[in-house]
């Protein structure tokens, strides 16, 4: 371990521990014969004998020192050092000649210098709870003039851990229970900074599974039954079964979510006892199991068919638009499935559970008489057949209804409500909360037939004139599409009353079990009362905008690349700032025109940004054009129902004060509703009626 030669040495030390001892032992080595560095004597001579003399060290310090020494010739040179008599390390390493000669010094002492300078307080501490029983910690590390080695971390003012890094992780903690976290910083020498400023973040709550209630069997035969339940939220539906209450079989798990659970068990033994529990988990993943219930198979061959009676239409009644056609059955045991018919053919899906009904578009049956009949059947096969209906359809033949019932005709169609019987009007609209009104069957002003006339009186509370629900008869959830569209007209008066901070609703798509301000809902207002349609949804907080640069939103987005420079015109593009609208970039109200209004719900997977909402108007005589497009957005189910499944007109202002009376009265009326799981065409013909 030697360097250049030389006569006068010194090497520097640092890195050293703090106050340690050290022992050092020095060696130079000359070079035998000088070669290279002295002019060689008749042939070459011996180097006058290697000492070293006049070692000394400098001042230490917390981690260094240096030590000089001399040679009585040139020489490489090394220092031996450590923290035992063993040395340990060498400074520098390079080599020397087999052939050195070489000379070492006594070993000297000494000890570098204490610390006592402690690190900085650690800042910027933060506490997150991540469970109900953990909270994870961090900070900004510490500086020190030799080095950190590690942090305290206490909690309410004990210390509770070490760690080297800037972070902990504090677990076992108990749910619901807030705590406060310091740390301080420490050196190897033991300086030990100031806590940092505290921070507190609270345990999460304790999450339970749903409550599971109303669990029942019912429908034994030999070899099934039927098994349902409740739960307060919608969860999972599977059922745990076997002869013992080991169970052993589970049915096939229903990951669809719902509040109302049933299950079919087949495939049992002849008069064999059976226990069974349901197992739901809700939109967390927490799962509850019920308590165990058994039941026994039937030892009996059920040969008893099931009893079936068509309740409405009534016989010999005639028929136009939309009607409901529904039935009662009963059996000995259980009735397994309703199937309507229509002339034979099959009306409607098969029902698997009550009430049985089916909605019938009448417009997609010729006019004149018709055969309506249904048919129940039980777990084992037994059919019971209904007594005929006959019934006369008669719907309109103007070019306006003619134009409706085609749409309504088309394949997908659920739902056609034309407003056209007086029946829908005695049991479909719900009265006005605010002042007792009702909407009204109007013969005077519709788009085609007759229509649902809202009258808004200038001094009202939030509920002008009541609402009318239809719903769908079947339930949109997860990973599905539908369609909706109606037929509205507003008056002047309506548009001019402006009450105080408020703006009515013109429609909400809901579900019938979570109500309809709700995370499933999609609403149309009157957006901040500027006079034209904009979308939410979650009860508002989910409001359908779009930032764009200039600190601007659009509002209104049917074709959102307008903002960023394109010409093509194909929807709405209206925007926050007004000063950024043209006459043609919102879908304004026209005052006493009947505007069609059409939606299209793409439902991906709730929690999931992968829905999509559109929604597009039509004025007489042309085309749909664009004035909601929200894509890949995130559509919610916290409550109660697995989707949607009605739509509610209405004119609704949240907060209007019934106290103040605002313009004069209004009227806005409402056409021509039409729901599917397929596209629907755009009106073809003029409205029939003012």
């Amino acid at each position: 371990m030697f360097n250049a030669l030389r006569s006068a040495h010194k090497s520097a030390f640092q890195r050293f521990q703090v106050h340690a001892l050290l022992l050092i032992a020095l060696s130079s080595a000359a070079l035998a014969g000088c070669s290279g560095l002295v002019t060689a004597n008749n042939g070459g001579g011996s180097p006058p004998p290697l000492t070293i003399s006049g070692v000394q060290a400098g001042t230490p310090t917390t981690s260094g020192f240096q030590v000089s020494w001399s040679t009585n010739v040139a020489a490489n040179s090394s220092v031996d050092y450590g923290t035992t008599a063993s040395y340990g390390s060498s400074a520098p390493t390079n080599s020397a000649d087999a052939s050195s000669s070489s000379t070492s010094s006594a070993d000297m002492t000494l000890s570098t210098a204490a610390d006592t300078t402690p690190p900085t307080v650690p800042t910027s501490l933060t506490a997150t709870a991540i469970s109900s029983s953990q909270i994870n910690l961090s900070w900004t590390a510490s500086t020190d003039n030799v080095g950190v080695t590690g942090y305290n971390v206490f909690r309410g003012g004990v210390k509770i851990g070490t760690v080297p890094g800037t972070s902990f992780q504090d677990s076992g903690l108990s749910a619901s229970t807030s705590y406060t976290y310091n740390v301080s910083a420490f050196d190897a020498a033991g300086n030990t900074s100031a806590q940092s400023a505290g921070a507190s973040a609270t345990t999460q709550a304790v999450s339970s599974g749903p409550a599971i209630s109303g669990v029942s069997v019912g429908s034994i035969t030999t070899t099934g039954a039927m098994v349902s339940w409740t739960t307060d939220v919608v969860a999972t539906t599977q059922v745990e079964y076997g002869t013992t209450t080991a169970y052993g079989s589970r049915t096939t798990l229903d990951s669809a979510l719902a509040t109302s659970h049933s299950v079919a068990l087949t495939g049992l033994s002849t008069n064999t006892l059976y226990h069974y529990r349901v197992r739901s988990k809700n939109s967390s993943g927490v799962e509850s199991i019920s308590g165990d219930f058994a039941f026994q198979t039937s030892s009996v061959v059920d040969t008893t068919p099931p009893t079936i009676a068509i309740t409405a239409p009534a016989n010999g009644v005639t028929v136009s638009g939309s009607v409901t056609v529904s039935a009662n059955a009963s059996d000995n045991v259980g009735v397994a499935s309703v199937q309507f018919f229509l002339d034979g053919s099959n009306l409607g899906s098969l029902l698997i559970v009550s009430p049985y009904s089916v909605a019938w578009n009448t417009a997609t049956a010729s006019n004149g008489a018709h055969t309506l009949t249904a048919q129940a059947k039980d777990a084992v096969g037994n059919v019971g057949n209904a007594v005929a209906v006959n019934v006369t359809a008669a719907n309109s033949t103007s070019t306006a209804t003619q134009d409706f019932q085609a749409r309504c005709a088309q394949p997908g169609v659920i739902v056609c409500q034309g407003f056209d019987t007086a029946a829908i009007f005695s049991t479909g609209f719900t009265p006005s909360t605010s002042n007792g009104t009702v909407m009204t069957q109007d013969a005077t002003t519709a788009r085609s037939g007759t229509s649902a006339h809202c009258v808004v009186p200038a001094q009202t509370g939030p509920d002008a004139c009541g609402s009318f629900v239809q719903p769908f008869g079947q339930t949109f959830g997860q990973n599905s599409t539908f369609y909706v569209q109606y037929a509205q007209k507003i008056d002047a008066n309506i548009l001019n009353q402006h009450p105080a901070n408020t703006y009515f609703k013109q429609q909400i798509i809901a579900s019938a079990e979570g109500g309809t301000c709700a995370s499933k809902e999609l609403t149309t207002v009157n957006l901040y009362d500027r006079g034209f349609p904009g979308m939410y949804s979650q009860c508002g907080g989910d409001t359908f905008q779009i930032a764009i640069p200039t600190n601007d939103f659009l509002l209104e987005q049917g074709d959102q690349t307008i903002a960023l420079g394109d010409p093509v015109d194909s929807g709405y593009n209206c925007h926050y700032q007004i000063q950024n609208n043209g006459p043609n970039s919102c879908a304004n109200y026209p005052a006493g025109v009947w505007v069609t209004y059409y939606y299209k719900v793409q439902i991906g997977t709730w929690g999931s940004p992968n829905s999509n909402i559109y929604a597009w108007r039509a004025l007489p005589n042309e085309g749909y054009k664009e004035f909601v497009k929200i894509t890949n957005h995130t559509l919610l189910n916290n409550e109660a129902g697995s989707g949607y499944n009605i739509v509610d007109l209405l004119n609704y202002y949240t907060s209007r004060n019934g106290g103040v009376s605002y313009g004069s009265t209004g009227n806005t009326w409402y056409d021509e509703l039409i729901v599917s799981t397929q596209p629907i065409a755009a009106p073809a013909a003029p409205p029939e009626l003012p």
